[in-house]
Formats: C-alpha cells, sequence, structure tokens
C-alpha cells in the first residue's frame, strides 16, 4: 500500500479502554509506562527523532475531561498514560507517517504487534490543522500488559520548533477556560464572547505563523488531494 492510497484503503481498528473504573485506569497507567516507553524509544530510533514520557495525567484532570466531553465515560480516557516524540524537520514527519499509520502495516507496527502493541488511533493534524491551528499527530497505543491485560497510551508526535508556541497558547487557553468557568450557565456578555473570540484567533494566528515558518504548512499542501487529509479513527461503543 503506498502512501498516496493508504486513506481509501484504511483498516480501522480501535478500542476504549477495557474498564471504566478510573482508580483501577491510573493504577494500570503507572504500569503501561514503561512499556509505553519502550514502543516511543524503539519508533524514536527508527526515525532519528527523541522520545519522552510525559507525567501521567492526574485523576482529578481525567475526571474533569470525563464529565466536561464524555458523560463520565472513563473508558474513553485514553492520555492517562503518555509520551512524546520530537521531531526537527518535515521529513521525519513524512517518515513517521510511512512508520506508524496503521493502515500502512509497516514492518515494525508489524513487529511490535508479536508482543501485543497496536496504533488503534491515528490522528494527523499536521496535514489537517484544526481551527486552532495546532499541528501534531495524535496517537492511541494499545499497550500489553502482564496475564493478557491491556492499557490504552497516548504517544503525541510534534516539531520540536512548535514547542514554544505550544506552551504559549496552552496559557491562552487556561485564560479561555477560567473565563468560561467565572459565567458558568450564566448569560456572557457580548465584550466578552468577543474577548475570547480574540483569544482564539490569536492562538491560530502564533500557531499558523510558527508552522509556516518551519516549513510545516507543506505537509499541509502535500495531502490536499486526499480524501480525509488524516484518518482520525472514531472509537465504537464496544
Amino acid at each position: 500500500m503506498t502512501l498516496k492510497s493508504y486513506y481509501a484503503d484504511a483498516t480501522i481498528v480501535t478500542a476504549y479502554q477495557p474498564t471504566a473504573d478510573l482508580a483501577q485506569l491510573g493504577n494500570q497507567a503507572q504500569e503501561a509506562n514503561a512499556r509505553l516507553n519502550i514502543f516511543g524509544g524503539l519508533a524514536a530510533d527508527k526515525m532519528g527523532a527523541r522520545f519522552k514520557m510525559i507525567a501521567n495525567k492526574r485523576l482529578d484532570a481525567a475526571f474533569a475531561k470525563a464529565a466536561d466531553r464524555y458523560g463520565f465515560d472513563f473508558r474513553q480516557i485514553r492520555d492517562l498514560s503518555r509520551g512524546c516524540l520530537l521531531v526537527d524537520s518535515v521529513e521525519q514527519i513524512e517518515e513517521a507517517r510511512r512508520l506508524l499509520h496503521p493502515a500502512l502495516r509497516s514492518s515494525f507496527l508489524k513487529d511490535r504487534s508479536r508482543f501485543g502493541y497496536e496504533v488503534i488511533e491515528f490522528e494527523d493534524l499536521f496535514s489537517r490543522p484544526p481551527e486552532t491551528g495546532f499541528r501534531a499527530i495524535n496517537m492511541k497505543i494499545k499497550v500489553p500488559l502482564p496475564k493478557g491485560r491491556w492499557h490504552v497510551g497516548e504517544i503525541q508526535i510534534r516539531h520540536k520548533g512548535m514547542e514554544k508556541v505550544y506552551k504559549e497558547t496552552r496559557e491562552l487557553r487556561y485564560i479561555e477556560q477560567e473565563i468560561r468557568k467565572t459565567y458558568g450557565d450564566l448569560p456572557m456578555p457580548d465584550e466578552v464572547k468577543a474577548d475570547l473570540a480574540s483569544l482564539k484567533a490569536q492562538r491560530k494566528t502564533m500557531h499558523d505563523d510558527q508552522a509556516h515558518e518551519l516549513g510545516l504548512d507543506r505537509l499541509e499542501r502535500n495531502n490536499a488531494s486526499r480524501r480525509a487529509g488524516g484518518i482520525n479513527f472514531a472509537p465504537n461503543a464496544g
């Protein structure tokens, strides 16, 4: 299968977490960390990139995320155990697509599958940036645990040159969130709505300007003719 055809020929394999017990998921995430680190480290070696684990998502933050987005379905919290692949070129991002997109069935993924690893979601935001302008590849990884168990962790692929912008725009997003919390269900004045829209537009401009400077918009242009601009595997409830 070629990179040009993988959108049409993709096989979708996806899953929620194996349990809805948040405390149990937290314990699983701790157990999965070392194994996710192995997967990420091996991928980084293949790509000439750098991999680092990120501190596990706090359970209170996971609880809030599940309440806000998933109707308290904790099975959909799949970023408790998480890491980041840092690249420094467009070519490394293209190599990441070839190496790690599940539809392309690379020899690396076939080899990892023998040990129980599986990329179950591959969301390419370099190819099709969202309205915030954020660019990364978000992957969900099925990580094997002892006695036939498993846990879903997350690996993001990010460009080193975007890290400063990621941090700065995250601060703006926190300001937006605090404003929304202040009003809750109360009517929001028009001037406050305008301030929120301005903050959101500012985040997008910051992402877009830095991406252009690094040549990352080339990744978007390269994929403009493809049907989906990145496969975002939506998990089913089973």
